[in-house]
């Protein structure tokens, strides 16, 4: 009895010390917080060029793949070159990307630089065309006060302060150069990282099965890997259609307003198809300030720019779009604002990027879960299927 009390009494005291240490570790953290943020923020920041190599390899994971089972599939004719296959995939894609960055540096970030100074060294004479535009519609409708006169000269005024950010920009050159320099060696070390991970992909394939077979039950470490897999699957295809529907959309741009002699072609090319990567509001945030820049040069060509980007965004929406992406995410227009609003609001601009994939996962999973549940309750479908109309016409 004797030695069984005190076998409880250990159990006890065991249990009264780890719960004392893990609340003395609390209560450090949240005592320490600042230096714990600071803490994780240098190592987030050694860990950095790792993540981009990651990230680098699961996007280029697709690519590579392809290039491997269609243009090398020719080494597997008489003896097998896996090895041989996959670093050939790899070099091509690296050689495809630095093909693409050698002509953006070349050609499109100079015109682009040289797009960007005349339209700022030209902003106050747009800002007065504009100004005397909007004066003139106010007096037209008899809305123009004196209040109304200084609320316009003010936004004006405010909006010519744009061109102060540029000037701090200036001033702050050297430190510009400096975390340049930081990111570009952190890019080259992912870029490095990543060349890694996609030769051996196979093998860390497997040292990620081997982990989580170690931790979970045979039965949910292969509901895990599959939801891997689905998860993998969405995310992919969702960024890539998307960042291939973006370019579509923006070299259709640049050939538009080429061809008809808007101003700024290539500059406007790049706002609209970077800003439609975010869907549902990308088409508006690139139109809007490209509309008032073609505004001030010529309204009536801002006029046709209008028309013709409501018309691309509908023949995006409904072709281009569908095509590249297919119905990846199998989500209604409801659904695709609720994960924008909601990831937008909690994680700013990378939110509206990944907000529609990530809730489309969740979505699916939440949906099987449910299904699993009315049947292993024998629901017939009928029942849910009735809505209240159908419910009082079955009653009449």
């Amino acid at each position: 009895m004797k030695v069984e009390w005190n076998k409880k009494y250990k159990t006890v005291s065991v249990y009264v010390v780890i719960t004392f240490l893990v609340c003395l570790l609390i209560g450090l953290f949240f005592v320490n917080i600042n230096m714990v943020g600071q803490g994780l923020s240098i190592f987030f920041s050694l860990l950095l060029p790792f993540i981009i190599g990651f990230a680098l390899a699961y996007l280029l994971s697709r690519p590579t793949a392809f290039i491997e089972r269609h243009l090398f599939a020719f080494l597997e004719r008489r003896k097998p070159h896996p090895a041989a296959r996959r670093n050939l995939s790899i070099l091509t894609v690296y050689i495809i990307i630095f093909s693409i960055l050698v002509l953006l540096f070349m050609y499109i970030i100079p015109q682009l630089v040289s797009s960007l100074t005349v339209l700022f060294s030209s902003m106050p004479n747009y800002t007065d065309i504009l100004k005397q535009s909007l004066v003139d519609l106010l007096k037209s409708g008899n809305l123009y006060s004196t209040d109304v006169q200084k609320s316009v000269n003010d936004f004006f005024s405010s909006f010519l302060d744009i061109t102060k950010y540029f000037d701090n920009l200036i001033q702050n050159a050297g430190t510009i150069t400096t975390e340049i320099t930081s990111w570009l060696f952190r890019i080259i070390v992912g870029i490095i990282v990543s060349a890694y991970v996609l030769s051996n992909s196979r093998r860390f394939t497997i040292q990620a099965k081997k982990v989580i077979y170690a931790i979970f039950s045979m039965k949910y470490a292969k509901r895990f890997i599959e939801i891997l897999h689905y998860s993998s699957d969405i995310f992919i295809k969702y960024i890539i259609g998307t960042l291939i529907d973006a370019a579509i959309v923006g070299s259709i741009t640049f050939v538009f307003l080429s061809i008809f002699g808007l101003p700024y072609p290539l500059l406007i090319a790049v706002i609209i198809g970077v800003t439609n990567i975010i869907p549902f509001f990308g088409p508006f945030i690139g139109a809007i300030p490209s509309a008032i820049i073609i505004f001030a040069v010529d309204p009536l060509q801002a006029l046709w720019f209008i028309i013709f980007i409501i018309t691309l965004q509908q023949i995006d929406g409904n072709i281009i779009m569908p095509k590249i992406v297919g119905q990846t995410t199998k989500l209604q227009a409801f659904w695709v604002l609720f994960a924008l609003i909601l990831g937008g609001g909690l994680f700013g601009f990378w939110g509206l990027i990944l907000g529609v994939p990530v809730w489309a996962v969740l979505y699916s999973l939440i949906a099987a879960a449910v299904n699993k549940k009315l049947d292993d309750k024998g629901v017939p479908e009928n029942l849910y299927m009735k809505t209240g109309q159908d419910s009082l016409s079955d009653k009449k």
